[in-house]
């Protein structure tokens, strides 16, 4: 069979409905495009051991992927297996330390995301055991060629999030930001700390869950604005707004916005993030002013722009001085959105299926 007319790719989704931002910004839809064209044909699967894998050519599996059972299948007939094993990997679970490593795979096991559970000493075999592996970042590559030399740099599809016109000159705009909420305890302390300490008071507009859970993403769960009402009590300074995350309340909040502000806690994970986030600011319209971890600072030297901070005496720098800040960004803005771009990315993935 000629695979190159005759490609058949399987991919691992979180939502067939792509509800999920991993579907929507990874490589789901350059496949389905692929596919209107006839290039190629693609399964959806959440479940991989209901597939035939040697029907296949190149599977592509995730974190929510049963990663103790592909490890069994790659490590007992790899010389039996047809398809391509890729591992879209951009959220670093194994810097953790073993234990809690092992912990997490107890919560993904019931999840039912994995079929056992997993000991971080066997995901470190199952990394080498991939035919090729996708990261987000230069520092994620670094780490992963200790283990598999098979690894590309391929960033978030950002073209969801509209094109925003810069705020520059408008200094009465408020401060941005969106995520996930739970796990950011650390996150939403520093927006409210140092959002108290800047100049002007300001609105804090907040996209994110409308409930935190303070274990696993799933109990002890406590309403968003009980969370943010105990950080007004004790950083009063600044207002805030919230609103549930979509593309329109971005949009919305964004226009109401100069600064999207992305401190990252010192968990070992976040640490290793690629800069989507700031990309999306960027598109957004928004200045980023944004934690010094490496994919950020990387950015940031690359587009000659000085948007990272270490501490409230860094960030109240740059926020002095925001109009200078600006002006470097309006000028590295279409270079940021070329280089990010769906094609850009696109011809990256295409790269990796050889078509």
């Amino acid at each position: 069979m000629d695979y190159k007319t005759n490609l058949k790719i399987a991919i691992q989704v979180i939502s067939f409905e792509m509800n999920h931002a991993y579907d929507r910004r990874r490589v789901l839809p350059f496949l389905r495009e692929f596919n209107v064209e006839n290039r190629i044909e693609y399964v959806p699967f959440t479940e991989i051991k209901s597939l035939d894998l040697n029907q296949f050519h190149f599977v592509i599996v995730s974190i929510r992927s049963d990663l103790p059972y592909i490890y069994k299948i790659l490590s007992n007939s790899i010389s039996d297996l047809k398809p391509k094993l890729i591992f879209d990997y951009c959220d670093f679970i194994h810097v953790i330390n073993d234990l809690g490593f092992y912990i997490k795979s107890i919560f993904a096991k019931r999840r039912n995301n994995y079929s056992d559970t997993f000991s971080k000493k066997h995901f470190l075999e199952l990394l080498s055991l991939f035919d090729s592996i996708v990261v987000g970042s230069t520092i994620q590559k670094n780490i992963i060629e200790q283990f598999n030399k098979k690894v590309t740099i391929i960033q978030d599809i950002t073209e969801e999030i509209p094109l925003l016109e810069m705020k520059k000159g408008e200094l009465d705009k408020g401060i941005l930001w969106e995520g996930f909420a739970s796990s950011n305890w650390s996150i939403f302390k520093k927006i409210f700390k140092y959002a108290n300490n800047i100049p002007n008071p300001s609105t804090l507009y907040i996209v994110t869950d409308q409930k935190y859970y303070f274990l696993a993403g799933r109990y002890f769960g406590f309403q968003i604005q009980t969370i943010f009402n105990f950080f007004s009590f004790f950083y009063p300074k600044n207002k805030y707004e919230t609103r549930s995350w979509s593309v329109n309340n971005l949009v919305n909040y964004a226009n109401k916005s100069k600064v999207a502000m992305i401190p990252i806690s010192n968990n070992k994970i976040a640490q290793l993030k690629p800069e989507n986030k700031v990309v999306i600011m960027i598109r957004l319209g928004l200045l980023p002013i944004v934690s010094n971890i490496p994919a950020y600072e990387e950015f940031s030297k690359k587009y000659d722009l000085d948007i990272c901070f270490s501490n409230l005496i860094e960030f109240k720098r740059i926020y002095s001085d925001l109009e200078s800040h600006f002006s470097k960004l309006e000028l590295a803005r279409p270079t940021i959105l070329d280089d990010y771009s769906y094609d850009n990315i696109k011809s990256k993935w295409e790269k990796i299926f050889e078509i």
